[in-house]
């Protein structure tokens, strides 16, 4: 009776927070397009840029205003209802694109039509594809065929061709077949090293680390490669509501760790990520930008370094605070708190290390794209994101050797036998 009479409670706060009842609700993910565009973070042109002059077509605020069709919908009991229904010519009303799909399908090929994105996250709904990885593999085929590296016609800017290649690479059907194999396998066949997007052959989420220097290190060690659902540390640092020097070099070792830890925890309890959104208070969503007390807010937040890491390597365990803890307490009977969270996420984070070094991977995969590690995309910058200084940093927060081997004292404290 105490959990459903807490998880009521928790609806009711899901439905007035400012970005769960707010923001999600209403424009869905797509409302991070702006954002990211304003960040100079949205992948365009296969990364080559992070700014996109026609991204308001894609956003979520143009969704709703424009193709939004009836209710939006959720998962089962969810209050927040971030899902999206469109119209698309034939199949009539279907999910609509997620931000991903927006800036993937979108500006990352340079096109600015939604009903176009909206099309092709249904083909590839419907034919069972990643569209993270089918917009990053379209786009570097555009710029192999830009280059003369590659025979096809499909080009930045233009959707000519877009939606059949889509189902070739579903058939496997001509160059589709190539497609097919994402972009680290195109790249050893038809070169563009140095432009393919991936991390540990997966290709990178819709937030270019070059200016989201703590989202960087998280695509570089996350254990499946370049994804923003085991950490999403860019949230904490470039498009939530407090959002710190994404160039200084400060927490961005420290909140990959966290988030990662965290989003393990959480996923193993199979919640939504968005509720962590939730822990960022309304008081900071309504601090303006501009206001004095942000201004501290955001100094405070980027000078929590030490006792970030001391939390973090002690891990205390006290009482229960926020809603999943809470959750896991009256569930089982037994306590846990935020500490609690980081053991079980640090537990599930190494026991995977162990599985892919166990595998093969080692160190040396714990690495970006060579134009995210070299090309710069803000002026004043001289080269891309600085993970070279970081990634020392990480692997010691994280209890690691200078290879990236987590040493024997951490997996003993964390009971993980291997």
């Amino acid at each position: 009776e105490a959990f459903k009479a807490y998880t009521k409670e928790v609806r009711e706060l899901f439905k007035a927070h400012p970005m769960l009842g707010g923001k999600l609700k209403a424009c869905g993910t797509g409302n991070i397009v702006n954002t990211a565009n304003a960040r100079n973070i949205i992948p365009t042109r296969n990364f080559a840029r992070g700014h996109f002059d026609k991204a308001k077509y894609i956003s979520g605020e143009y969704m709703a205003d424009h193709t939004l069709v009836g209710v939006k919908t959720s998962c089962i009991h969810c209050p927040v209802s971030c899902g999206r229904d469109v119209e698309v010519e034939g199949p009539g009303r279907v999910k609509g694109p997620e931000y991903e799909t927006l800036a993937l399908m979108g500006s990352n090929l340079e096109i600015g039509d939604i009903k176009k994105v909206s099309e092709w996250n249904y083909l590839a709904d419907d034919m069972g594809m990643d569209t993270i990885s089918l917009g990053s593999v379209l786009g570097f085929s555009m710029e192999l065929a830009e280059r003369g590296m590659l025979k096809s016609d499909l080009t930045f800017g233009d959707s000519a061709g877009i939606s059949e290649m889509i189902k070739d690479i579903a058939h496997r059907s001509g160059l589709g077949n190539d497609l097919a194999n994402g972009v680290k396998k195109m790249s050893e066949k038809y070169g563009g090293h140095d432009f393919a997007i991936h991390v540990k052959g997966l290709e990178i989420s819709a937030y270019d680390p070059r200016g989201s220097y703590a989202q960087g290190v998280e695509y570089a060690t996350t254990n499946r490669g370049g994804d923003h659902a085991q950490g999403a540390s860019m949230y904490m640092e470039s498009t939530g509501p407090l959002t710190i020097n994404p160039h200084s070099l400060k927490l961005k070792v420290e909140l990959p760790v966290m988030q990662q830890n965290l989003l393990c925890a959480i996923n193993s309890m199979v919640l939504c990520m968005f509720s962590t959104y939730g822990m960022i208070p309304r008081q900071v969503h309504d601090l303006s930008p501009n206001s004095i007390a942000y201004k501290l807010a955001v100094t405070a937040f980027e000078n929590s370094g030490p006792a970030l890491r001391l939390f973090l390597r002690k891990r205390p365990k006290t009482k229960p605070m926020l809603w999943f803890e809470k959750w896991l307490t009256f569930i089982t009977g037994e306590t846990f708190s935020t500490g609690h969270l980081q053991d079980i996420g640090a537990r599930i984070f190494n026991l995977e290390r162990m599985y892919n070094l166990r595998e093969g991977l080692t160190g040396e995969d714990d690495t970006l794209p060579p134009r995210i590690l070299h090309e710069p995309t803000f002026k004043g910058m001289t080269s891309g994101h600085p993970l070279h200084k970081l990634l020392p940093r990480y692997y010691a927060l994280r209890g690691w050797d200078s290879a990236g081997v987590p040493k024997r004292e951490t997996l003993a404290e964390l009971q993980v036998v291997v």
